[in-house]
């Protein structure tokens, strides 16, 4: 019997799953209890799959945590975008557009909370002031966990 290879884990919805490749359904992932499958033929095109998945994943998961945090919050917003972010997490607009990194929700959902917080809190203060700061540690105060956490992990959600 041939041993399988090891698994990379990739992170999703507070866990890490491993990867099966599959013979069907072809060119989609899936996410089946706690793995995820890839059809076998689809293997050359596993990156730009998986970063569909997470993308839409992402919209679905992202939008409905921004509402509801604003509203928690007292903020009003005007919209919410989830796309692939190069160098940052999450940014606002000064008319109060949010923009969020897709990888964002490969994150255990205390540090997406936070990035999500970190920019309402910019469009009541839009620089990092100390009334920023503090308007984080009253909305968000696990803030320095998940600081520490995106210093420390953020950089394996970059594939």
């Amino acid at each position: 019997m041939a041993q399988r290879p090891r698994a990379v884990p990739l992170p999703f919805s507070r866990q890490n799953r491993s990867l099966e490749l599959v013979d069907k359904p072809h060119g989609q992932v899936r996410l089946t209890g706690r793995h995820f499958e890839l059809c076998r033929v689809d293997r050359e095109r596993g990156r730009e799959l998986f970063r569909a998945w997470f993308l839409e994943q992402a919209k679905l998961h992202i939008s409905p945590r921004v509402t509801t945090l604003a509203k928690a919050m007292g903020i009003g917003f005007k919209r919410v975008s989830v796309r692939e972010l190069k160098y940052s997490w999450g940014s606002c607009t000064p008319g109060g557009t949010l923009t969020f990194n897709w990888r964002l929700v490969q994150a255990p959902a205390v540090v997406m909370d936070y990035v999500i917080v970190h920019e309402l809190a910019h469009i009541l203060e839009p620089n990092h002031s100390g009334e920023f700061w503090n308007i984080l540690a009253v909305h968000a105060p696990t803030g320095s966990r998940a600081r520490q956490w995106l210093q420390q992990n953020g950089s394996r959600l970059e594939w």
